[in-house]
């Protein structure tokens, strides 16, 4: 029994061996890096050329970026803003404002200049005097009430915000939230047409007459498909963390390396896995590989979109993707029942599509007939 199946298991992974080594040669492989490079470059190269903020270009660049504007800006004095405020109303352009605000702010702005006025006496001046030009004058108030700070205001705020919760922890869920995504976009050049190949190069009979079955076969190019494709994803987060690992320590922030890693096994090669899964399977059962395709991609925007409007605490089995947007910090422990079943429906399927495989034939174009 042993024996046995140990060359089952020899069979498997000659073929897994066989199917990584294809992929990785193949230009939809190198295609599908560069576009996952590029992808990962676009969302996060603010974080890793200007995180942690070392000088005021790191700050202008994270401004512009969005990322964390409440840590670049600094609150200003009363006396601060009603200068910037009232500066402004001096260069606003006609035809900005109604002629009648306008006219208004004009003649507020000389109002407070002449009567020497702090910011809350002209608060009140507006409210009594020219209610129509109120609402826009608290825009201008909370507008100027803040500044982009410079390196030696914002390094402290950054220092405190951290000293709550780790970099390594936030950017492990923006992270892995990202490569969910385009892993699950890239399971459709790796998986569609993985077993369209063997009825193209007319190898159908010559796999048939060969000694494994065909759930040995299936999974076999099943595991060498998702070993070729995540070992990249592995290896760019795994640098990647190394990356702000130093950086941080250098700093004596806590950063804990383990957080991003173990976000990536928890959650983003099982969503890789059950994409796989599924393109396979509806493959084999629709006969068609081609006719699979719109309903995968069906299934994925609805694991996209779901998370993004129905939030974390409503994932359900139906939703494999964990969309992290609005998580800081995440116990990765915490979803290990979820996806323990995501890992358990991918074998399951695979296993379903290993049993259909022998009864697959070729007739027409590309069509599967049992």
């Amino acid at each position: 029994m042993d024996d046995r199946r140990a060359c089952e298991m020899m069979r498997v992974s000659k073929v897994m061996r066989f199917e990584f080594l294809f992929q990785i040669k193949s230009r939809f492989y190198l295609l599908g890096l560069l576009i996952a490079l590029l992808f990962l470059w676009s969302e996060f190269s603010p974080y890793i050329q200007h995180y942690p903020v070392d000088d005021n270009n790191d700050i202008r660049q994270l401004y512009e970026k969005g990322i964390h504007p409440e840590l670049l800006h600094i609150d200003v004095s009363p006396e601060e803003t009603l200068s910037s405020v009232l500066q402004h109303i001096d260069n606003l352009p006609e035809g900005i404002l109604s002629q009648e605000n306008y006219d208004a702010a004009k003649e507020l702005s000389a109002a407070i200049k002449a009567q020497n006025l702090s910011l809350e006496q002209a608060n009140t001046l507006v409210n009594q005097q020219y209610p129509s030009l109120a609402p826009q004058w608290e825009v201008y108030v909370e507008e100027k009430g803040q500044r982009l700070g410079s390196i030696e205001e914002v390094q402290p705020a950054f220092r405190a915000y951290y000293e709550q919760r780790t970099f390594s922890s936030e950017f492990a869920a923006l992270w892995v939230d990202r490569l969910q995504i385009i892993m699950s976009f890239l399971s459709i050049p790796a998986f569609l047409m993985l077993f369209f190949k063997d009825r193209r190069f007319n190898a159908l009979e010559w796999l048939h007459a060969k000694a494994f079955t065909g759930q040995q076969y299936v999974i076999g190019k099943y595991l060498g498909t998702v070993a070729a494709w995540c070992l990249p994803a592995v290896l760019i987060s795994a640098a990647v963390n190394i990356w702000f690992g130093v950086r941080f320590t250098a700093q004596s922030f806590t950063y804990h390396l383990a957080d991003l890693l173990l976000g990536l096994f928890v959650c983003v090669v099982p969503t890789f896995m059950i994409s796989g899964a599924i393109i396979i399977l509806l493959g084999f059962i629709f006969q068609n590989e081609i006719a699979a395709l719109p309903v995968f991609i069906l299934y994925l925007i609805f694991n996209i979109t779901s998370g993004v409007f129905a939030g974390n605490g409503n994932t359900t089995v139906m939703n494999y993707m964990l969309r992290l947007d609005e998580s800081i910090s995440y116990n990765w422990l915490a979803f290990l029942p979820h996806q323990g079943l995501v890992v358990g429906a991918s074998i399951l399927f695979v296993l379903l599509a290993g049993q259909l495989w022998p009864r697959q034939g070729l007739k027409g174009k590309g069509r599967l007939t049992l």
